[in-house]
């Protein structure tokens, strides 16, 4: 038996590869895995459920545990192959540099992926608004971020965008958040009485909450309308396009009913006869 496992299958300098390796090589990739499982379902029972963590620090929690293990599952493999750890260590320094030069951005990206899973600003689940789109993030690799968005599409965005970019993380607020639609309506309108529509408007769909309370600005007196802005809070964050199209269509119907004129833009055009000649 252990002429067998002595059996070379193939030598590169100081890297020999035999059947007792590659099954030693299987064996601690096994038990890293086993590890990784073992210690993930640990920290979940002890710390996630007793201090209440949110899903998307603990999945960062993984995520590290996991490049750990087999980080070290690594370096044990290729010693078991012959290899100095040392000669390694000091060989990499130099390759890294050269890589570095030419991957830049593939280097950043995974400095970023580090950072977002330790400082844990974006995590699994939150949804932010990036590059003017809005989407739930599903997965948070080493080197990129997976986001779906309201299209039920996903993007692949770099890990060094969300990290040197401004990023809107609607997830992190305590309350619900602040949205506006614009209405203009005729000079010769009861500003009051269209005021009072507005918010009657607001308060009568479920996805609006009315505290904070709904509230209406004169925005601008324009050459032809007199616009407001009315400002309203909700907890409906993913899908606020259709939030915001509900009250506009409201807003339209409760002004068409009462007799309000919505004004459009209108041009005086006069046209002077030349003289006979």
């Amino acid at each position: 038996m252990s002429d067998l496992f002595g059996l070379e299958l193939l030598r590169i300098g100081s890297f020999t590869l035999t059947l007792g390796s590659l099954f030693y090589a299987l064996f601690i990739l096994v038990l890293a895995k086993f590890m990784e499982v073992f210690l993930f379902r640990l920290f979940v029972r002890t710390y996630v459920k007793k201090r209440e963590i949110d899903p998307g620090r603990s999945f960062a929690v993984a995520r590290i545990i996991k490049y750990v293990i087999y980080f070290i599952a690594t370096l044990v493999i290729l010693k078991n192959f012959g290899y100095q750890l040392s000669a390694i260590l000091l060989g990499s320094a130099g390759l890294l540099v050269g890589l570095g030069l030419g991957l830049q951005h593939t280097f950043a990206d995974l400095l970023a992926g580090f950072i977002l899973l330790i400082e844990g600003n974006i995590a699994v689940g939150d949804i932010v608004v990036i590059d003017g789109m809005v989407g739930v993030v599903k997965n948070i690799k080493l080197r990129t971020t997976e986001i779906k968005t309201r299209d039920l599409v996903f993007i692949i965005v770099p890990n060094s965008k969300l990290v040197s970019n401004n990023v809107t993380n609607w997830s992190h607020n305590d309350s619900p958040a602040r949205f506006h639609i614009e209405v203009s309506v005729s000079y010769k309108e009861d500003i009051e009485k269209v005021e009072k529509i507005l918010l009657e408007s607001a308060a009568s769909l479920p996805d609006i909450v009315q505290i904070p309370k709904p509230h209406v600005q004169l925005t601008e007196l324009s050459d032809y309308s007199i616009k407001l802005k009315l400002f309203f809070y909700s907890d409906e964050l993913f899908f606020m396009e259709k939030v915001l199209s509900d009250l506009r269509k409201k807003v339209l119907i409760d002004l068409r009913n009462a007799g309000i004129e919505i004004p459009y833009p209108l041009k005086e055009i006069k046209v002077i006869n030349p003289p006979a000649v």
